[in-house]
């Protein structure tokens, strides 16, 4: 992931969506991830949004984010997470 200096002013809200298998405490996990990397979080900006049979679900937030590295950062944190299959 290369985000242009350019094109994004740091810092700024950042939208982030993470894509995971379904499993009880999850969306903890995801939270308390996020949370680390942002002190301002608010976990009711979390939205969340289950698939059809309920087997994977989607996570969004809005980030501050503080720089290109502040960003990359979450995204290296959120794939450690075992059910994470995707961060957007």
């Amino acid at each position: 992931m290369k985000i242009s200096e350019q094109s994004i002013s740091f810092p700024c809200d950042y939208p982030i969506k993470v894509l995971c298998e379904n499993r009880p405490g999850l969306l903890n996990e995801v939270v308390n991830c996020i949370s680390k990397h942002d002190l301002s979080f608010k976990e009711s900006a979390v939205r969340e949004k289950m698939s059809q049979k309920k087997n994977y679900v989607s996570v969004s937030v809005i980030l501050r984010a503080l720089s290109e590295s502040h960003i990359k950062d979450l995204y290296l944190d959120l794939k450690k997470i075992e059910s994470v299959k995707l961060v957007l």
